[in-house]
């Protein structure tokens, strides 16, 4: 699926930006992406939380460990990200930065379920 989805999503982009009569919609059609996105993220979420009891959320020793090294690796990339000289270079860190601390929430519960491991311990 994820092939199919990769392909769409460009064969979509270039038919977009090579066809002009859609480039007035360009506005709704970005509103419609941004509150379409949060609205996708919140159902993933919340039908992946919903699987879980609260007493079954109990912090284990190695989410200290993984929040230490994402708050370390962002605040090493945010202090390179303010002395780069390159715009690209730039975006590139701060696409960096994003993929660091958006969610994935979603994704590593179904991944980590597939696997055999525990769903609350990756919730939580």
């Amino acid at each position: 699926m994820l092939p199919v989805a990769i392909v769409l999503g460009i064969s979509l982009y270039l038919a977009y930006r090579g066809l002009p009569f859609l480039h007035p919609a360009g506005h709704t059609l970005h509103w419609i992406a941004s509150e379409g996105q949060r609205t996708v993220i919140a159902l993933l979420l919340f039908f992946q939380f919903v699987k879980v009891s609260p007493h079954d959320l109990q912090p284990r020793k190695w989410h200290i460990y993984t929040l230490l090294f994402q708050v370390v690796t962002f605040l090493a990339l945010a202090a390179v990200t303010v002395f780069a000289k390159s715009t690209v270079g730039r975006i590139l860190l701060e696409c960096a930065m994003l993929c660091l601390i958006c969610p994935t929430a979603a994704a590593a519960g179904v991944v980590t379920e597939k696997l055999g491991g525990s769903l609350a311990e990756t919730i939580t």
